[in-house]
C-alpha cells in the first residue's frame, strides 16, 4: 500500500510539473484492471527527449517532448540485456504486399532496385536487411543482409531452392541445414533450414530473417523499437505515424515513404508513382489514440476519435459494403466535424446471401474487410468523420 501511495503521488507531481506538456484520456479507456503499464520512446533523432505513456485502469496519460538530463547515443543497450529470447515481433514481405512490425498493411511492388526494408536507424547502426526482384517480369528475390560483421546474399535458385553465401563464401547443401561463425568466441551468424525458407540469426545483433526465395519475414528484437526504420515502419506501436521516410520526415504519402528507401544504381529504374500504387491501394488504416489532438479537458470529456472499419449500407434487400475502410464514431457517439469527400467503391449482397451474413458479422465484430479486388456494385461520394462527440 506504501509503495502505491508514492506512486500515485509521484505520478501527481510528473502531471502537474509538466502541465502544458501531459494529454490525458479518460474517454473510451479499455485497459485492464490492477495494471499499470508504463512505454517510453526516445527521440531517434536527438536521443536527448523522451515521450511516455502511462496506461492505468482509469485513464491514458502521455508526457510529451520530455528533456533527458544528457544525450543517450553513446549508451549501449544491447551489453546489458540478453537477447536471445527477444524475437517478438515481425514483419512480413511478399510480391506487393507489407505488413509492419505496428501491423499497418499496404502494397507496394517489389523492383529491382534493392529496398531497405529493415534497418537499425540509430548513429552506430548493426544491421540493415534489403531486397530486390531478380527480374522485373518474374518473383523471385534476393535478400542482402548487412551487419558490421557479415554481408549475407540470399538469393533464388531454383524451384525450393536458396543460394546462401556469407562474407564471398557460397554454402553448399550441407552447410545450409546449419552453420555457425564466430568472433572472439561468440556466435555472430547462424545459418539454419526452417521448413521451405532459409533461417538467419543474429544473436549480437538482435535479427532473425526467414526467406524462401519469394518471400521474406524479419524478426527484430525489442531493443529496436523506436529505432527501426524502413518498409517494415517505424516499430514504436502506433500506427499513425508508421510511414517515416529516410530522413525522419513523416508522411502520410506512401509513395513518397516508398521511394526514399529504394536504393537505385546503374542496373535498376525507380518506379513511377501510378506504378507503385493506386489512389485505393495506397490507402492504409491507421489507428487512433483516444488521447491524441486534444485540446481542452472540456473538450476531452465530450470528444472521441473516429476509427476506421467497413462501412456498411442498406439499399433495397441488399447490404454493401465498402472496399475500403473508412472513419466512423465509437458507439454512443455521434459525427460533429466532417473533412473531404472521397470517391469510394461498394460491394453489394443480397441481404439473405450467406456471403453477406459472414461479412456483417464480421464487421460488427470490430473487423475490417479486404474487397478491394472485388468488382464494385456502385461508387459514391462519402464525406470524411474528422470528430465525434459523446451523447
Amino acid at each position: 500500500m506504501a509503495a502505491k501511495n508514492i506512486t500515485n503521488k509521484l505520478f501527481l507531481l510528473l502531471k502537474n510539473y509538466y502541465f502544458w506538456q501531459t494529454d490525458i484520456a479518460q474517454i473510451n479507456v479499455r485497459n485492464p484492471q490492477d495494471k499499470f503499464k508504463a512505454i517510453i520512446r526516445i527521440d531517434p533523432q536527438t536521443f536527448q527527449r523522451i515521450n511516455i505513456t502511462v496506461k492505468t485502469p482509469c485513464e491514458n496519460t502521455t508526457f510529451k517532448d520530455l528533456p533527458l538530463p544528457m544525450k543517450l547515443s553513446g549508451f549501449n543497450v544491447k551489453n546489458s540485456w540478453s537477447w536471445n529470447n527477444q524475437f517478438t515481433d515481425t514483419c512480413h514481405v511478399s510480391s506487393n504486399k507489407i505488413e509492419t512490425f505496428d501491423n499497418v498493411e499496404y502494397k507496394v511492388p517489389m523492383t529491382t532496385c534493392y529496398a531497405v526494408l529493415a534497418k537499425d536507424c540509430s548513429p552506430e547502426p548493426q544491421f540493415a536487411v534489403l531486397m530486390k526482384k531478380l527480374n522485373q517480369n518474374g518473383e523471385q528475390k534476393e535478400v542482402k543482409i548487412v551487419t558490421p560483421e557479415q554481408r549475407i546474399v540470399l538469393r533464388h535458385q531454383s524451384e525450393g531452392r536458396v543460394s546462401i553465401q556469407v562474407n564471398g563464401e557460397e554454402l553448399n547443401q550441407q552447410d545450409q541445414e546449419y552453420k555457425e561463425y564466430s568472433k572472439h568466441g561468440h556466435v555472430v551468424c547462424r545459418v539454419e533450414k526452417e521448413g521451405p525458407y532459409v533461417k538467419i540469426v543474429l544473436p549480437e545483433s538482435g535479427v532473425k530473417v526467414y526467406f524462401d526465395g519469394y518471400a521474406c519475414n524479419v524478426k527484430l528484437s525489442k531493443m529496436y523499437q523506436n529505432q527501426q526504420c524502413g518498409l517494415c515502419g517505424h516499430y514504436d506501436e502506433e500506427y499513425s505515424d508508421e510511414f517515416r521516410t529516410a530522413d525522419f520526415r513523416q508522411t502520410d504519402d506512401v509513395r513518397e515513404f516508398y521511394k526514399s528507401y529504394i536504393v537505385q544504381d546503374g542496373q535498376c529504374q525507380l518506379p513511377q508513382d501510378n506504378q507503385i500504387c493506386t489512389d485505393e491501394q495506397c490507402d492504409y488504416e491507421p489507428a487512433w489514440e483516444s488521447n491524441d489532438q486534444i485540446e481542452s479537458e472540456d473538450e476531452m470529456l465530450t470528444s472521441e476519435k473516429p476509427y476506421y472499419r467497413t462501412k456498411i449500407v442498406e439499399l433495397n434487400d441488399q447490404l454493401c459494403f465498402s472496399t475500403v475502410p473508412l472513419p466512423q464514431c465509437p458507439p454512443h457517439s455521434y459525427a460533429e466535424r466532417y473533412g473531404n469527400e472521397k470517391n469510394v467503391n461498394f460491394v453489394c449482397y443480397d441481404r439473405d446471401e450467406h456471403q453477406a451474413e459472414q461479412y456483417e458479422r464480421q464487421v460488427r465484430n470490430g473487423e475490417s474487410l479486404d474487397l478491394k479486388s472485388q468488382q464494385p456494385t456502385f461508387n459514391r461520394a462519402e464525406k470524411l468523420i474528422e470528430k465525434c462527440s459523446s451523447y
